[in-house]
């Protein structure tokens, strides 16, 4: 990596992004429920992280998510 982000810049990142574009930069579907950590696969849940806020509407809307 050539320069350092935060997870509150990697999140206003996936914020800007279209549905199709957010499928592309998390592990987990943006339609997945409220709370589910975005960049983390599903067994891993003792981990800080990008979380799902808001899911995505049937692939209309992306979704919006919290740290």
């Amino acid at each position: 990596m050539k320069y350092e982000i935060t997870q509150g810049a990697y999140r206003d990142f996936l914020n800007m992004l279209a549905y199709n574009q957010q499928q592309l930069h998390t592990t987990n579907d943006p339609a997945s429920a409220s709370g589910t950590l975005a960049l983390v696969p599903s067994g891993s849940a003792y981990r800080n992280g990008i979380m799902i806020h808001t899911p995505s509407v049937n692939g209309l809307l992306p979704f919006m998510a919290v740290i």
